[in-house]
């Protein structure tokens, strides 16, 4: 048992948070901490009282009205048969939020902040002998009075001993106003939805995925799920959120499941059994025991393994987390007003949303929100650039888009790809005159009077030069935008990226080069040489092909597939042929 009183105090009393713990929910916690053996009876009140009164940095308050009676939540009971608890009724919310914004180190969320009073120095003398009994300040102040532990004590108490302090003041006052309602639960964990909850923060549950996977990988929360079985008689799946301090592990409903099956199968002959037996013979019905493939009809047990950690793609780490850079929330400013300010500053270079996120302190969600509002308002331009095999959009302000880098690669590769689809077109045009023009010829008569509507409609009915680079610059856009519509992560309507450009470009060149290539291998591997050159990520055979069908889609390519019969055997060939 841990004799160190003061210290155990100061815990309880600091994970209550920011809203402070009356005497009465002071006693209820320490009856429920594991291996507190002391009787609470009032001699032992008294003594603890006077451990109090000697903690340092200790605050007393005085609430406007008093505070509800603390009734301690229900510890989870999982049935060891089918991995299912019970929803309780928590009873009365003592705890309402109100997040606390303010310039300065005081952090949290209490309701009664600006309305509490306190009276620290009425109970805390500077005389130890004359500070007042328990009894006496319970008969006074009842449930009126609180104790509120100071920023350290409650920044180390969410802590524990594994992690650091100081990380906490990286948080957002959202982020860390969730920790504080995940440590007040303690060992018995804080549920995603339901009665006493984390839905009294009234957040989005897409915005308190992103607020609760930053807790996580900071190291400060674990979480899990868990089947609850509600009031209204269906079972639902929870998450269910710890101090990585407190936390302890459930076995949920489909680990008893899987421990079931694989305990039948390893009992079969060559450990494997047919669905429909399984399901008989382990007593578990159809949609507990689903298959994600229709045409399996037999499962086999391979190899028995325990795993701790769930929902490990929830868990990936990002761009974001390999930055410890912590810039200050702005609160007056709207965010809208935040972000273009960010995006002037960065001037030419642009911003990423991974950047904007960090800078404004607040998640994805919200960050796409607000450049789609830009975008709608003509504020800034989005660009698309590659990393490796991702795709990452960039913000540039308007003031500053004539000098991006990486516009002005676009540009020139634009450029070129309208020479190329000029040079097409106009051999397109000038063999399609030829064609006709010899079709035409019959007699030496008729031969005088076709060159001169040749020459006629060479003089009146030739198009403008204005609508021909009209013409090219439309073609170039379809180009771009149905490249640009294959960036699938991305909703809104983005155009191709500078490297998307370039490939574009290459194969091009390399058909007018050859006039015909055999297949899609010489493509790839001509553009790989040239990337390689240049130290870009190599290009794949799938990426290829998927430009090679927008450019045949445009009409600038041709494919012909040939059969090629050998006896017996036959191979099919694809060829590429430019249009010129």
């Amino acid at each position: 048992m841990d004799l160190d009183y003061k210290t155990i105090l100061t815990e309880e009393i600091a994970l209550e948070g920011l809203d402070g713990i009356t005497l009465q929910a002071l006693w209820v916690r320490l009856e429920n901490r594991p291996n507190f053996k002391m009787r609470l009876d009032e001699e032992s009140q008294e003594f603890l009282w006077r451990c109090i009164l000697s903690i340092p940095d200790l605050e007393f308050y005085r609430l406007p009205s008093p505070r509800g009676v603390l009734n301690p939540k229900l510890q989870i009971v999982i049935d060891p048969e089918s991995g299912v608890t019970v929803d309780f009724d928590m009873g009365e919310e003592l705890y309402p939020i109100k997040i606390i914004q303010q310039e300065g180190p005081i952090i949290g969320s209490c309701s009664t902040y600006d309305s509490r009073q306190c009276i620290t120095m009425e109970i805390k003398a500077d005389n130890c002998g004359t500070w007042p009994a328990a009894k006496d300040v319970t008969e006074k102040y009842g449930m009126s009075l609180v104790m509120v532990a100071s920023q350290e004590q409650r920044f180390t108490a969410l802590c524990g001993d594994e992690l650091e302090p100081n990380s906490l003041y990286s948080l957002t006052p959202v982020n860390f106003c969730i920790l504080e309602r995940i440590g007040r639960s303690r060992r018995v964990g804080e549920l995603s939805i339901g009665d006493s909850s984390l839905q009294v923060f009234n957040i989005q549950p897409k915005s308190m995925f992103y607020h609760t996977l930053c807790l996580i990988k900071l190291g400060l929360v674990k979480k899990q799920s868990i089947t609850v079985y509600n009031k209204k008689g269906q079972n639902s799946l929870r998450r269910l959120f710890h101090l990585t301090r407190f936390y302890q592990q459930y076995q949920s409903k489909y680990s008893i499941l899987t421990n079931i099956v694989a305990t039948y199968l390893n009992k079969q002959p060559m450990k494997r059994q047919e669905i429909h037996k399984i399901r008989e013979q382990c007593g578990i019905d159809q949609k507990s025991l689903k298959c994600e493939l229709k045409m399996v009809r037999v499962i086999e047990v391979l190899e028995e393994e325990e795993s701790d950690v769930e929902d490990d793609e929830d868990i990936k780490m990002d761009d974001t987390a390999r930055d410890d850079t912590v810039f200050p929330q702005l609160v007056e400013p709207s965010f809208l007003r935040q972000a273009y300010a960010v995006l002037e500053a960065a001037g030419t270079d642009g911003v990423s949303n991974s950047k904007m996120m960090r800078r404004l302190t607040i998640d994805g969600l919200e960050v796409r929100m607000i450049i789609r509002t830009m975008e709608r308002r003509g504020l800034i331009t989005s660009l698309m650039t590659e990393v490796g095999k991702q795709k990452k959009k960039v913000s540039v302000s308007k003031t500053y888009v004539e000098g991006n880098k990486l516009m002005n690669q676009i540009n020139k590769e634009k450029e070129k790809l309208k020479q190329s689809l000029q040079d097409i077109n106009d051999k397109q045009r000038a063999t399609a005159e030829a064609s006709k023009a010899s079709n035409d010829v019959k007699t030496e008569s008729d031969k005088t009077e076709s060159k001169a509507k040749s020459a006629g409609k060479k003089k009146g009915g030739s198009p403008k030069k204005k609508e021909k680079v009209k013409a090219i610059e439309e073609e170039v856009s379809g180009i771009v935008n149905n490249v640009g519509r294959h960036n699938r992560h991305f909703k809104t309507d983005v155009s191709a990226t500078c490297q998307q450009m370039k490939r574009i470009n290459m194969i091009l060149d390399i058909i007018k080069e050859n006039k015909i290539v055999d297949g899609v291998y010489p493509i790839v591997k001509l553009i790989r040489e040239k990337e390689r050159e240049e130290n870009a990520y190599m290009v794949d055979k799938k990426t290829v092909m998927r430009l090679i069908a927008i450019l045949v889609k445009e009409k600038k390519i041709n494919i012909i597939n040939t059969v090629l019969l050998d006896g017996s055997k036959q191979k099919n060939v694809r060829h590429m042929i430019s249009q010129t």
